[in-house]
């Protein structure tokens, strides 16, 4: 918009309007066409192909709500709700919680502060599947794990990944310890960014570090606790790579995942028409489950 002399506004013309507006969408065009096509395309296949019968190899056969029924009589289906079920149980608040203390200690003006945050976030740089083979050296049963215990005292000669008790705590324990820094990272974010006349006040007032960690930082980091246990519980949900690589959802199917089970189903055993109606199921309880955080957790922060 222009100002005229004598005050008067020239509103820019429609032409200038329009060609402003296609301008913006040829830029976002790439980005729209890969959600168009990859992600709301995909969705509305597999909504599609979660009612029908299809193998990939012959046309898609209606079946209606055949897949879901089956779902919930496989027990295959059932026991991995379990595993993701238990292993979000132990993850999400394990890697809050020691994600918080990192970033509380970081946060303090403490010697070789810099080169602990670095160190910290290493394991977040390498991709899951070195992480994976690592620690699947690392759990053999002449691996680290067992010759550290032996060293200390413990005559053990266990494989972590090939038994059925320690399969899930042992994959539990490599993704705890790969995903709290980043966790750390966010907590550190949300600590920086609380108002430092709060504190100067508080301490005023007579309250100590601790009094003030847990009346004024924990209560205005509810966002950033929010995010870091959704994030965590989708990550849970999605739980794949770590256990295509290491255990094949083994044991005797110990270590079995929804994510794992539909591409079993759907890449190798090719009943597209049942994994897609897992694929379903899953996003449903994964945004149920959201909805389920965001009321539970209040992400008002009190000032």
């Amino acid at each position: 918009m222009a100002v005229l002399a004598g005050g008067a506004i020239r509103r820019p013309s429609r032409f200038r309007y329009w060609r402003q507006w296609l301008t913006a969408y040829v830029f976002i065009a790439p980005w729209l066409i890969f959600l168009l096509v990859f992600v709301a395309g995909a969705i509305v296949l597999a909504l599609y192909f979660s009612f029908t019968d299809y193998d990939l190899l012959s046309d898609p056969v209606f079946v209606g709500l055949k897949n879901y029924q089956k779902a919930f009589q496989d027990e295959s289906f059932l026991h991995a709700i379990r595993n993701v079920a238990t292993y979000t149980a132990v993850v999400v608040p394990s890697q809050t919680f020691i994600g918080l203390v990192m970033a509380a200690i970081l946060d303090r003006k403490l010697p070789f502060r810099r080169f602990f945050r670095i160190a910290w976030y290493l394991p977040c740089v390498a991709s899951s599947v070195v992480t994976t083979l690592i620690f699947m050296w690392l759990f053999l049963p002449d691996g680290f794990i067992n010759a550290a215990l032996n060293f200390v005292g413990i005559p053990i000669r266990l494989n972590w990944l090939g038994d059925e008790a320690t399969a899930l705590p042992s994959i539990m324990f490599m993704n705890i310890w790969a995903t709290a820094a980043t966790m750390m990272l966010i907590f550190l974010a949300a600590i920086q960014d609380v108002p430092g006349p709060i504190y100067e006040a508080a301490h005023l007032d007579g309250a100590g570090p601790i009094r003030q960690f847990f009346q004024i930082t924990i209560p205005l980091m509810r966002p950033a606790i929010f995010l870091v246990v959704l994030l965590g519980t989708i990550g849970c949900f999605q739980l794949y790579d770590q256990v295509k690589i290491a255990t094949n959802g083994g044991p005797n199917e110990a270590t079995l995942t929804v994510t794992y089970l539909i591409w079993k189903q759907g890449f190798r055993d090719l009943n597209m028409g049942y994994a897609s109606a897992l694929g379903v199921i899953l996003f449903a309880g994964i945004f149920i489950i959201s909805l389920i955080q965001r009321r539970v957790l209040d992400v008002r922060p009190d000032y």
